[in-house]
Parts: C-alpha cells; structure tokens; sequence
C-alpha cells in the first residue's frame, strides 16, 4: 500500500497525496511510506553553485522516506513532484541509496562523491527523462492542482 504523509499545511494548493500516489503507481511502485516537508534548511545542506535543490527525497528510517520541498518553489510543483516519484521508485528498487550526512549515493551499487556534477548522475538523468511523461500521464487524467 502507498502512503502519503503531507505535512505542507497546503502551502503548494496541490493534492501532493494524489500526485505521489498516481506516479509512483505508473512507476510500478505498490507499497511505499513517504511523508512530505517543507524543510529549506535541509534543501540548502546540498545546494551548491550549480544547482539550489528544489526538493530531496531520501530514506529517513528503514522502509520509511521523506521528500523534503523548498517553501518558495522555483518551478512547477507537479514536474518536481513527479521527478522526486522517480526518485522513490530508485530507492525503493534498492538501485540507489543515499548518505544523508555525507552526501555520497550509491547507484547500481557505484558510488558517487556530493560534488559529482548534478546533471551527468545517472539517477537524475533518469528522473528528467520520466518525469515528463508522467507529468502527461497526471494532467490527461484531468487530477490537476488547483492554481
């Protein structure tokens, strides 16, 4: 069973339970634990010069995920939340992991240093290549944010 947790007191006028729910269904992903925060110190412990992190999602406690958003969002809260659905759907699959206090990933069992250039990861370039067509997927079945 997927469960949501939103915790954004809906600070983005978004179902981000349905978002969540829908994508990480087109994904393949039939039980996940994920609680969503707005947390921007967290989100400026791993931004640098080439990127300033919209949104990360990680794994909190065995089993149990958190996607932390940034309070003032530069960008689409839809495309966001369905690139961090991909990013769920990596850890759950267990080919990524991530140190949350040394900022190292592991993707197929490699690991990655913090300051490896953000867009040639792998795990990202997967996630901007999805991301679009689930964002396609979420708006034709008409479950769209209230703007």
């Amino acid at each position: 069973m997927i469960r949501i947790e939103d915790n954004t007191n809906g600070l983005y006028r978004c179902d981000i339970t349905a978002v969540l729910t829908f994508t990480l269904g087109k994904l393949g992903v039939t039980d996940a634990d994920v609680t969503v925060f707005i947390n921007d110190r967290a989100l400026e412990r791993f931004s640098n010069d080439e990127i300033e992190m919209q949104a990360i999602t990680y794994e909190a406690a065995p089993g149990k995920y958190a996607l932390h958003l940034r309070s003032s969002l530069d960008g689409d809260i839809l495309i966001i939340l369905c690139h961090e659905a991909v990013h769920l759907s990596q850890y759950l699959s267990g080919r990524l992991k991530f140190n949350l206090s040394t900022g190292v990933c592991t993707w197929n069992g490699q690991r990655y240093s913090a300051n490896y250039p953000y867009m040639d990861r792998p795990w990202e370039i997967e996630a901007f290549t999805k991301q679009g067509k689930l964002l396609k997927e979420y708006r034709r079945t008409k479950k769209r944010c209230i703007l």
